[in-house]
């Protein structure tokens, strides 16, 4: 397993595709997930691309750190690991809170980025009812773990029509156990994070590169 350090902490990444020396692909996921919830679309892109995955500081199988999960810290950390890669030219897709560090990066380094996606994220701060939901899960997290609030992450994370879907059971399964490994302190810090983020809306005009938002219509997050 390849790890690089950044920042302090160990990050796991993965550097793959036949397209090596192509165009790159970088695949940042969402809170609670990890590089792997994109396997299936770097099997499909490997052919022309060279694919890029990282799991977030105290996510997947990066290091678990006392500080550093601040938005505005993972978004140093992003920057890093472009530069000790040296990578440049990058198709960044962003899911969520990959998405929220991929516009940070396009409005203020537009050098190191192609074409940017966005996926499922947004540009606003959380409203206050929000706040005050998240925040209760992220509290019974630290506190409690998981298990007592996976349905509840299952309906933010998954669209409807898979959790209805018996054969998306084994993703389910598959994460719900991820979760219950997760540092309960760290993931805690994480989503604190998240909530209390501030709007980037203000830097939105200073992204000029090609760029594709897409939100599905089962997202209630």
């Amino acid at each position: 397993m390849p790890y690089i350090k950044i920042r302090g902490c160990d990050y796991h990444y993965t550097d793959t595709g036949k397209g090596k020396g192509k165009e790159i692909l970088l695949l940042a996921h969402g809170f609670l997930m990890d590089g792997e919830m994109f396997r299936y679309q770097a099997d499909a892109f490997s052919p022309h691309y060279r694919i890029i995955t990282l799991d977030w500081r105290g996510q997947g199988k990066s290091e678990v750190t006392s500080a550093g999960y601040e938005i505005e810290e993972l978004y140093e950390d992003a920057l890093e690991l472009i530069d000790k890669l040296q990578l440049k030219n990058i198709h960044w897709l962003g899911v969520s809170m990959g998405g929220f560090i991929g516009m940070l990066i396009a409005a203020r380094h537009p050098e190191l980025l192609k074409s940017l996606v966005l996926a499922e994220t947004g540009t606003e701060s959380e409203t206050l009812p929000k706040k005050i939901k998240w925040g209760l899960l992220a509290y019974i997290f630290k506190y409690l773990g998981p298990k007592p609030i996976t349905p509840a992450i299952q309906k933010v994370l998954f669209g409807k029509s898979s959790l209805q879907n018996p054969g998306f059971i084994p993703v389910l399964d598959e994460y719900a156990e991820k979760w219950m490994k997760l540092n309960r302190l760290a993931t805690f810090k994480t989503a604190w994070a998240i909530f209390n983020r501030k709007s980037v809306a203000h830097e939105l005009k200073n992204i000029r590169i090609p760029t594709l938002v897409v939100v599905g219509e089962e997202d209630v997050a």
